[in-house]
């Protein structure tokens, strides 16, 4: 098994496999969408947005891999493009995964070659974490503040979420209650070991002043997302509004990491077809936009990924 691997990790240093699987991979994904449906979606769209789209996807994706950053101490010596590389490579990947799950796995992947598996794990869930309380804080302020058609049990779901995410990071960095973990577990050496060095891992993220400043670029980057997908939605001249987005965005966030699909394709369509119709919004107008959204902001925005990986050196094969 060994030898198989090592046989693998050389064929895989071979610049010309690279560019052959990268070819294969972005021909499989072109197989399948509907090529003739897209084309004359896009003959519809205004070419102005459209354009406007794919600098926002691409811009959405450095600036996710910027943020990424700030949660890794510098002293690891990382810098900041590594990230944005890793950002887009795994992107690109994560388009033949389950569920964007694969893409997280990725990150994971690709970090760990360079600090460590545990601060590679902390780093890409603090990082999921905080996306994900953005989401649901701006969330509940476009409720609060602008008017809506959410029903009051969706709200309530929406806050309690909330709730349910502060307590879950204040149970994880709870040091009394990591004592009772790693005692409970003290009968298992390996599983043991590694708890206890993911607790220290996240130990970096007690610094309030680096996560008040990673919080808010959480909180720009979702709004980021939601102007992105404005965007899409102005190209066909759907009646959408970005606080639609801000509001939709939690469950479909949640709702694309289940692993049923590749990339989340349809799962994520559906979470929004049934978020945006509380708003009146029918599927028809809703579910194409989501669809744009994806191959503007997943598949065309991530394909630098797809050259960033063949040509990286040998040495991070």
């Amino acid at each position: 098994m060994a030898g198989v691997t090592r046989s693998l990790r050389a064929l895989l240093r071979r610049p010309w496999v690279r560019y052959g699987l990268g070819l294969v991979l972005i021909l499989f994904l072109l197989s399948l969408l509907d090529l003739r449906a897209m084309a004359d979606t896009l003959l519809d769209a205004r070419p102005g947005y459209l354009a406007l789209a794919v600098a926002t996807g691409v811009g959405l994706m450095a600036f996710s891999g910027y943020r990424w950053s700030r949660l890794v101490d510098p002293a690891l010596g990382v810098g900041t493009m590594v990230f944005v590389r890793l950002t887009f490579v795994s992107a690109f990947a994560g388009l033949f995964l389950p569920g964007t799950i694969g893409t997280e796995a990725m990150r994971v992947l690709g970090l760990s070659r360079a600090t460590g598996g545990v601060v590679a794990v902390s780093s890409v869930l603090a990082d999921r974490v905080l996306s994900l309380l953005a989401q649901v804080v701006l969330a509940l302020l476009a409720v609060a503040l602008l008017p809506s058609a959410l029903r009051d049990d969706l709200v309530l779901w929406g806050a309690g979420g909330l709730l349910a995410i502060v307590a879950g990071v204040g149970a994880v960095m709870h040091r009394g209650l990591r004592r009772a973990v790693l005692r409970a577990m003290s009968r298992f050496d390996r599983p043991h070991l590694l708890v206890g060095r993911a607790f220290e891992a996240l130990d970096t993220f007690r610094n309030r002043r680096m996560m008040a400043w990673a919080f808010v670029l959480a909180l720009l980057l979702q709004v980021f997302r939601a102007v992105f997908l404005w965007t899409c939605a102005l190209t066909f001249d759907a009646d959408i509004a970005v606080w639609h987005f801000l509001i939709a965005l939690p469950l479909v966030s949640l709702v694309e990491l289940v692993p049923i699909t590749f990339a989340g394709v349809g799962t994520r369509d559906a979470a929004f077809a049934v978020v945006l119709a509380q708003f009146g919004i029918p599927p028809e107008t809703s579910v194409p936009v989501s669809l744009l959204a994806f191959v503007l902001g997943s598949v065309v925005a991530s394909l630098p990924g797809a050259w960033l990986w063949m040509t990286l050196p040998s040495r991070d094969a």
